[in-house]
């Protein structure tokens, strides 16, 4: 290839460049590329806002129904933590004051009582004051019966289920609050029992032989959850006998607490129930759970090492209820506060040896504090259970002629769960989904585009920078030969 060939080809790949980068297509590449800016921008501008929207909370609720649903605590509190009978065996002037003021003002009564107690709980530990001074349960709640089964039998061995005594199912908790001897049923605070085995028929004979099986599976079942769909029911009946607690106005009320089985009541969760004879209360209760955003389903490991006595906790509500008892321990070393409720499983070391503070020297407004100390201090971090209650009072036909009977039958709810879920606005999927998307879209438009700038600019300007830098090397090389022919000659003359 000659030098005029080179420079002819030289000059037209330069042609051929120039000839892209006319006024057309500037003008062209101009208007594509701000419609590629500004389609970046909206990109740009909508994964931004779903990052946005990720940090926005959101709360969802939902109605729901559930083949099985635990058992709730029942707390049931009589009107006082001593009877005024047994106030009346330990002190003989409490009687003769009775027996003297009877038709004056029951405040006066009431406020008489509040002192006699003072002086027991001065005088006697919390673990004697709950098992051996305070009031049984007899004298409020004559039974707590358990209907697992309440509709028309499908199957034979239903005909055979039992109706058993609560106490049979799970153990009474045993406590003192607000001023009031207390009994829970259902408490997972102590282990469930299972004596309910011992008061099945005997149903291995020619009764039933060929459910025997179903039968056993069908009892294991129902006596340690409630099933919604054979409609359960607990029936509490309550003793309301003139004697023991006549003629007391402020006493009148028996608490009642459903509550979850998990933790303690406190007075949010109270209905106070007026004794009234022949009346029946009918609670139906819906179970209200919160989940927290980023919440921890398993809250048996919730922890917190600051409080070295106690390290393991199953919820918030129980480090909650922890912490206000270390709280009024180390406030008052000499006693104990009752509206926290008191209870011997909950007393650790020396703290079955106190005692309970005199009525006088309980205040509610120092156990708010510390709560509200407490609920800044524990985490949040676990589900939040509470059941909402819908009740009223119906007038019932009492057995065998007596006036001093009433009742409480408890139920579930036709939707037992009400479930509110705080969640973040968008997904961690939908934030990929959208990014992924249009990361997808940008690759592909960017591939073609990519792809056409190579093929039309980027490879004959590298041909055309490639024939110069080869055309400046041959001169180079040229001019080098030039100068050592013309040295050599001159060093041979």
């Amino acid at each position: 290839m000659t030098i005029l060939d080179k420079k002819q080809r030289y000059s037209s790949s330069f042609k051929q460049l120039t000839r892209k980068f006319t006024y057309s297509n500037i003008i062209w590449w101009s208007f594509r590329l701000l419609i590629y800016l500004i389609l970046s921008c909206l990109a740009v501008l909508s994964i931004y806002q779903s990052h946005k929207q990720f940090k926005i909370k959101t709360a969802d609720h939902q109605m729901r129904q559930e083949d099985e649903v635990e058992f709730p605590a029942i707390t049931i509190c009589a009107p006082t933590i001593i009877t005024p009978k047994l106030l009346s065996e330990f002190y003989p002037e409490f009687a003769t004051f009775i027996n003297e003021n009877m038709d004056k003002q029951s405040d006066l009564l009431y406020d008489e009582l509040k002192h006699y107690e003072s002086k027991i709980m001065k005088k006697h530990t919390i673990e004697a004051i709950v098992n051996n001074f305070s009031a049984k349960i007899d004298n409020v709640i004559r039974s707590c019966r358990y209907q697992p089964i309440r509709f028309r039998y499908i199957n034979q061995s239903y005909r055979y289920v039992p109706e058993l005594n609560c106490s049979l199912i799970w153990p009474i908790l045993d406590s003192v609050f607000a001023g009031k001897k207390c009994w829970t049923y259902f408490s997972k605070m102590l282990h469930n029992s299972e004596d309910w085995k011992h008061r099945l028929p005997n149903v291995t004979g020619k009764q039933i032989p060929k459910h025997h099986d179903d039968y056993i599976k069908l009892c294991e079942k129902i006596f340690t959850r409630m099933i919604f769909d054979y409609n359960p029911s607990i029936t509490i009946e309550l003793e309301l006998a003139n004697e023991q607690w006549k003629n007391w106005a402020n006493p009148q009320e028996i608490g009642i607490a459903v509550h979850p089985p998990e933790i303690l009541p406190e007075l949010k969760h109270f209905v106070y129930y007026k004794l009234k004879p022949n009346h029946m209360m009918e609670i139906s209760l819906t179970n209200r759970i919160i989940n927290e955003t980023d919440y921890n389903s398993n809250c048996f490991y919730y922890s917190k090492k600051e409080i070295t006595s106690y390290e393991t906790f199953q919820s918030f509500d129980v480090c909650v209820n922890m912490c206000i008892n270390l709280k009024f321990y180390f406030t008052n070393v000499s006693c104990f506060s009752y509206f926290r409720m008191v209870t011997i499983i909950n007393l650790k070391g020396v703290e079955k040896w106190a005692k309970l503070c005199p009525h006088d020297q309980q205040d509610y407004l120092v156990y708010l504090q510390h709560r509200n100390n407490c609920i800044e201090y524990c985490d949040k971090d676990c589900i939040q259970n509470n059941f909402d209650i819908d009740f009223h009072q119906t007038k019932i036909q009492p057995p065998n002629g007596t006036n001093a009977y009433s009742q409480i039958h408890i139920r579930l709810s036709t939707f037992p769960f009400e479930i509110y879920s705080h969640r973040n606005l968008m997904s961690n999927i939908e934030v990929f989904g959208i990014n992924g998307g249009h990361l997808g879209l940008w690759l592909g438009l960017s591939v073609i585009v990519i792809y056409n700038v190579i093929i039309n600019y980027l490879l004959p300007f590298l041909k055309l920078l490639v024939c110069i830098i080869g055309k400046k090397l041959r001169l180079l090389c040229l001019h080098f030969t030039y100068r050592c022919i013309r040295h050599s000659k001159s060093y041979d003359m």
